[in-house]
Parts: structure tokens; C-alpha cells; sequence
């Protein structure tokens, strides 16, 4: 094994919290009165009235796969000028938008919004192994 089993065990602990935190997350943004009533999941809108994109389940997937390339190519051309402030900051916002997302679930929204962008900062600009592993938790989830 890689590492010692404290490690890996800690990883497994993380990962399953993260999953979990993700199905309360998921759960916190379904209507369910509207849900039981017309028979398929109704969501609850997102913070700030950000909108879900329209897709049809058949062809997500596709809409994903095209979004991994265009975001590769545009990864290896900030690699390729070294246009580290660009990443981090493409990374920042990433990190700010599904914390937002996640701790909206459960704060309200001017709280979540403020809480989200300290610990993006902290996360992005002075990492360190607490916050970074908190909040890969609500990142998922986001």
C-alpha cells in the first residue's frame, strides 16, 4: 500500500462523508411536496437565482464530455504561457461557486455567500490541510 492504513482509513472516512454531505445537500434543494405531487423530482430554485442548465438526461453526458475538453484545452493553455494567476484564479472561483451552492443548503443565502468566499480564499490563497479537507467535503456536494 501507499500509505500507512491511519491514512487510508481517514481517506475512506472522507470520502464517505463527502457523499453523505452531498445526498443531505441534494436533499436540502428538493421541493418535496411538489415532488409527491406531480411524480418526478421538483427542485428548489439555487442561491442568487442561479439557473440550472436544461438538459435531458439521454444526452448529459455529452453536454459534460464537451465541457471536460473545452476546460482541458483551456487548462493546458494556461500551462503552456504559465499563467499561474489565472489558474488559481479559475480554481477560486470553482471552489467559491460549489461552496456557495453547498452552504446555501443549510445557511441562509447572504451567510452562505460570505462563509463560501472566506473559506475559498483561505482554501485557494493560505491552504493548509484542515480547511482544505473540510472543505472538499461541501465541494463535492456543490
Amino acid at each position: 500500500m501507499k500509505h500507512d492504513f491511519p491514512i487510508v482509513a481517514f481517506l475512506i472516512i472522507l470520502f464517505f462523508c463527502s457523499q453523505i454531505f452531498g445526498l443531505v445537500i441534494l436533499g436540502n434543494y428538493v421541493d418535496y411536496t411538489k415532488t409527491f405531487e406531480l411524480g418526478k423530482v421538483v427542485f428548489k430554485p439555487l442561491p442568487f437565482e442561479m439557473e440550472r442548465p436544461e438538459v435531458t438526461p439521454e444526452y448529459s453526458f455529452v453536454y459534460i464530455m464537451v465541457g471536460v475538453l473545452i476546460a482541458t484545452g483551456i487548462l493546458m493553455l494556461i500551462i503552456k504561457y504559465g499563467k499561474v494567476g489565472l489558474w488559481k484564479f479559475w480554481y477560486f472561483l470553482s471552489v467559491f461557486f460549489c461552496l456557495m451552492i453547498a452552504l446555501t443548503a443549510f445557511f441562509p443565502e447572504d451567510y452562505g455567500f460570505i462563509l463560501a468566499l472566506i473559506l475559498g480564499i483561505w482554501k485557494v490563497f493560505r491552504p493548509n490541510i484542515i480547511i482544505h479537507n473540510l472543505t472538499e467535503i461541501f465541494i463535492y456536494g456543490g
